[in-house]
């Protein structure tokens, strides 16, 4: 199973050798907080492969070729399938929707009799719906032809991960980061402990070399290493970084 938000912002808070997270400023919070986002995001960037998924079900009316699925979807994973395994073919514009009698079917006419559904387009706009409507995406699978009768459409889907605030960390249940099991160590928590050293409460000098190559390992996984890597200016940010880091535990060792 995956791991939830408290975990990760636990050990985050150790990086910055915060004991009790649980007493930690809210400004130190929302700020770990803001550097997990800032994670999912990028992992969210680098494609389907790392993030949980989930099974949806659309079931059809007959006459009814318009179906919305579940709000803020990111991907649709192939194949869609119909209840008795007939996978449905992807349209990849609205034009191929609209046009999928002459186009699909050699008709003269893209006029289509209801029937069974052999095809599907994802049409993607702004929910204006609800009160967050800046925030909210809703997708529409359209199906053609029109259903002629009740099927049942199955597809795996990756939803937007959400952007979690620091109430999360106490909510009930604590909310599940939407990142593949498998990635948890070797993606998203080195990536999160580095982030950390961005934080001007980092003063572990000696720990950000071990840091800055997990971190490049997990973007290497993720295919968005840099291949600028080991450039002159790369090297430079990170002694710039680790300067920082030192001069900030030097005063610390005075108070």
């Amino acid at each position: 199973m995956s791991i939830d938000l408290l975990a990760v912002y636990n050990d985050a808070m150790l990086v910055l050798e915060i004991e009790y997270p649980a007493n930690a400023p809210a400004f130190l919070s929302g700020l770990v907080v803001g550097f997990i986002n800032e994670v999912v995001q990028t992992i969210q960037q680098a494609g389907p492969n790392f993030q949980t998924q989930g099974v949806i079900t659309v079931n059809t009316v007959a006459g009814t070729a318009s179906y919305s699925l579940t709000t803020n979807l990111q991907n649709v994973v192939k194949p869609v399938r119909l209840a008795d395994g007939t996978s449905l073919v992807e349209l990849q514009t609205r034009g191929d929707y609209d046009l999928f009698g002459q186009v699909y079917l050699g008709q003269l006419s893209p006029a289509v009799a209801q029937g069974k559904p052999m095809a599907f387009y994802l049409n993607t706009g702004r929910e204006t719906a609800t009160p967050d409507a800046a925030e909210s995406v809703v997708t529409t699978m359209m199906l053609a032809p029109t259903p002629n009768d009740a099927y049942v459409v199955t597809a795996t889907v990756i939803v937007e991960p959400t952007r979690y605030t620091v109430a999360d960390l106490t909510a009930n249940p604590v909310p599940v980061i939407p990142i593949a099991h498998r990635y948890v160590e070797a993606i998203l928590m080195p990536l999160v402990r580095f982030a950390c050293t961005k934080s001007n409460y980092f003063k572990n000098a000696g720990a950000l070399p071990s840091l800055t190559s997990s971190r490049d390992a997990a973007m290497t996984l993720l295919g968005l290493a840099d291949p600028q890597t080991d450039s002159a200016q790369d090297v430079n940010e990170r002694k710039k970084t680790a300067a920082r880091a030192a001069a900030r535990q030097a005063y610390a060792n005075t108070q």
